[in-house]
C-alpha cells in the first residue's frame, strides 16, 4: 500500500505519462505479493511455492473483487490476467525464496 501511496503522490505532482500506469503498477503488484510470500513462507518455513502462490491467490482475488464492485465491472480482461499471472508467481517466487532462506 505505501508504494500505491508513493505512486498517487507522483502522479498527482508530475505529469508521467499515463502509459507508464499500468508497468508501474504490474511492478508495485510483483514487489508486494514477493515480499507477503517471502515473509509467509519463512514464517511456516516449508512448501513455500504452496504457501506463497496461495497467498497471492487470495491478493489477488480479493483485489479482484474489490475493484469490480467499485467499477461495477466483473470482466476479466488482459490486463485483469497479467495481474492473475503476476500475483500468482510473484509471491510463489517469494514463497521459494523464503523457505530457502530461513
Amino acid at each position: 500500500m505505501l508504494l500505491f501511496f508513493v505512486l498517487s503522490i507522483i502522479m498527482s505532482l508530475t505529469s508521467i505519462s499515463e502509459k507508464l500506469i499500468i508497468p508501474i503498477t504490474i511492478v508495485i503488484t510483483f514487489l508486494s505479493v514477493f515480499i507477503g510470500g517471502f515473509n509467509y513462507s519463512k514464517f511456516k518455513g516449508k512448501k513455500g511455492i504452496i504457501y506463497g502462490g496461495l497467498l497471492g491467490i487470495s491478493y489477488i482475488f480479493l483485489i479482484y473483487i474489490i475493484s469490480s464492485i467499485i467499477n461495477s465491472d466483473f470482466r476479466l480482461g488482459l490486463n485483469s490476467i497479467i495481474m492473475i499471472v503476476v500475483s500468482i508467481f510473484g509471491s510463489a517466487i517469494g514463497g521459494i525464496t523464503g523457505v530457502n532462506i530461513s
